[in-house]
């Protein structure tokens, strides 16, 4: 390998290898091993960079030239890296993955720290093609007719796969036998289709690949295999049930074709006292008996009857099957039949077991056993038959319990260095274990001092350093733990501290802290106090005829003085002029007090006393005439002052109403 570079440590080649620069006391060997690039690029040195565009050579490492005043290894301990851009690998050659070269030992790294050596074989990047999306020709793979059954291989059954490459345009061809399998067979909801597939490409360039083709037709013909649950016949007494059949593959159900369940049954004939029109025996008492018939078909039972019509003329009775009730089962009462024509005349009725009675009467069978809590439980017996009952009755007292030595595990008091464990006693024949009778367990225990005391103790200060305290057992007397010295704290023992700067509302304050032990201070920034605020109003009234209210609000705060949200409200009220009425002919002057400030004033009139309807007239005079009025007609008449406030006119109340009556 060939390096090629113009600098190195800063230094030209040519001065070092003349040897007319000055170097430090150390060994610097230049490899002269002659290096050369394939392509143009660019290199860095000690941070700079160095073209090379030339092939420049240097002296070979096996020469061993040494440079400086100190001759040493070869090892180098300092590397000066330069940068080697790489080349890309095309579809003829080899490229190079971008990397380091150091100027004196010729190494081969990755990184620019020099930590990632690398050989020449691992910067290498192979030749590739880079291939386009590869074409499959599956002609001759196609089937044909009809059949539902998997096709069996053509003849020469192989797909071809082909494609080209993007950079040289290098064409890739690659036969292989596919392989048949069936997707699934055809029935009354699928076509039959099958698929053609190739896995055994040797060149990566190309995939795995499959096509699809339907083999026949749907197959119109449904399965019918299976029973529904709509029933097509119901079961009677000596048939079963038929049900519609559906299709196993799509459960459409048949509208004709049927079958009966394996585990059904036929219902059976249902005898009970529907009478036939077969006679068993002719009657005495008036009735006849006939032989039962199926409630739900015409069959006749042989050995069931019924009486039919009515008997009136029994002259003898019985009563049968009379039974009485016992503690365990039911009694009955008895049928009463005619004892000549054998016609039942009554049916009887069931008495229910009496059930057992049992008051004191123990029996010898043990329920459960006494305990120390509970008497023992014995079963009663039947007042009645004397049988063994579930009922059970408490006999005799409870045992007690039993508290020798047995040990309970339970510890009231652990071993000491003066005196064993002490357990708390159980019960010799149950758990319970004892409240107040303990038993000593094992010995004592040299290293378990009950009771501890602390002697010797002291606090450290600010000033002076502690002790942690001597720990003795005060039930044998033994130094149990020898204490420590604490170190001197750096925490002081502050007083409540003295306010040496009140805060006020604009200016924070300060407090100051002093130590009791060391008479040390620290000092405390008090934030400034929140303003007190306080809501104020001013209200200021001037004029006589025109009064100016002017009402301003807001806060201060009631220490400082400052003052916020401020608003200032101006309302005029203008006092109500009072008018003297003068009649004219088909008119009327109206007159008014001249008021100060005011801009004019305002006269309305009108026929009705309510002013409904009125007309209003406007002037800067204190009397106005009002003409072209109707003659010998009653007018009332109003007047109030007006005055213009920053655009707008703020009106008095109208003066009190006032009439007159025009000439004419």
């Amino acid at each position: 390998m060939r390096k090629k570079f113009k600098k190195m440590l800063g230094l030209s080649l040519s001065a070092l290898m003349m040897g007319s620069v000055a170097l430090p006391s150390a060994t610097y060997i230049v490899h002269a091993e002659s290096i050369s690039t394939k392509t143009p690029g660019s290199a860095i040195s000690n941070g700079n960079e160095i073209s090379t565009d030339s092939s420049t050579d240097v002296p070979s490492k096996d020469s061993n030239t040494n440079v400086g005043t100190d001759s040493g290894s070869e090892e180098c301990t300092n590397h000066v890296l330069k940068k080697v851009y790489g080349t890309p690998a095309s579809c003829t050659e080899e490229g190079t993955k971008t990397h380091y070269v150091c100027d004196v030992c010729g190494k081969l790294f990755l990184d620019e720290n020099g930590e990632n050596e690398v050989s020449e074989e691992e910067i290498k990047i192979p030749e590739a093609h880079e291939w386009n999306t590869p074409t499959y020709d599956w002609s001759g793979a196609e089937v044909t007719g009809d059949s539902t059954e998997l096709p069996s291989e053509p003849d020469g059954h192989t797909v071809t796969a082909k494609t080209t490459c993007k950079l040289c345009g290098e064409e890739l061809t690659e036969t292989e036998e596919f392989s048949t399998d069936t997707v699934h067979t055809a029935d009354c909801t699928k076509d039959p289709v099958v698929k053609r597939y190739a896995t055994d490409f040797v060149n990566s360039a190309f995939t795995n690949n499959s096509v699809t083709y339907n083999t026949g037709e749907t197959n119109e013909e449904h399965n019918f295999t299976e029973f529904s649950d709509q029933i097509a016949t119901p079961a009677t007494c000596t048939e079963k049930a038929q049900y519609y059949l559906k299709c196993s593959d799509c459960d459409v159900i048949s509208t004709n074709e049927t079958d009966e369940k394996e585990e059904d049954e036929p219902l059976g004939h249902s005898f009970t006292d529907k009478p036939s029109n077969v006679q068993a025996a002719a009657g005495t008492c008036g009735s006849n008996t006939y032989y039962v018939q199926c409630d739900r078909c015409d069959a006749v039972s042989d050995t069931k009857t019924v009486v039919v019509g009515e008997a009136t003329n029994h002259l003898n009775t019985v009563v049968i099957n009379q039974k009485d009730a016992t503690c365990t089962k039911p009694g009955y009462t008895g049928d009463t039949v005619c004892d000549q024509c054998g016609a039942l005349i009554k049916k009887g009725e069931e008495i229910p077991a009496t059930g057992h009675k049992t008051s004191n009467k123990v029996s010898d069978k043990i329920a459960k056993e006494a305990t120390c809590t509970t008497p023992a439980k014995y079963y009663l017996l039947c007042d009645t038959c004397n049988e063994v009952t579930e009922n059970t009755k408490e006999v005799g007292k409870p045992n007690g319990h039993s508290f020798t030595n047995k040990d309970s595990g339970k510890v009231k008091d652990e071993a000491t260095c003066t005196s064993p464990a002490i357990h708390y006693v159980q019960c010799d024949n149950c758990d319970e274990i004892s409240t107040d009778k303990t038993i000593e367990i094992g010995s004592t225990d040299a290293d378990n001092h009950g009771n501890i005391v602390l002697k010797n103790d002291k606090k450290a200060t600010c000033k002076d350093e502690g002790y942690t305290g001597d720990e003795y057992c005060e039930d044998c007397g033994k130094l149990v733990k020898t204490g420590t010295k604490i170190p001197v704290t750096n925490e002081h023992t502050w007083d409540a501290g003295k306010i040496t700067k009140a805060a006020t509302c604009t200016q924070a304050g300060e407090k100051t802290y002093t130590c009791s032990v060391c008479g040390a201070t620290k000092k405390e920034i008090i934030k400034k106090t929140e303003h007190k605020w306080a809501p104020r109003t001013e209200t200021k009234v001037s004029g006589k005829d025109v009064v100016t209210t002017t009402k301003k609000t807001y806060d201060q705060c009631s220490v400082c003085k400052s003052v916020r949200n401020m608003k200032t409200v101006n309302s005029v009220r203008i006092k109500t002029p009072s008018v003297t009425l003068k009649a004219g002919k088909k008119s009327f002057t109206a007159k008014t007090k001249k008021l100060s400030g005011i801009n004019g004033y305002q006269i309305r009139y009108s026929v009705k006393k309510n002013m409904k309807k009125s007309k209003t007239v406007t002037t800067k005079k204190t009397s106005k005439t009002v003409k072209k009025l109707i003659s010998k007609k009653k007018y009332y008449v109003q007047v109030r002052a007006y005055k213009t406030v920053n655009g707008k006119k703020v009106f008095s109340s109208w003066s009190k109403v006032k009439n007159i009556t025009t000439k004419k």
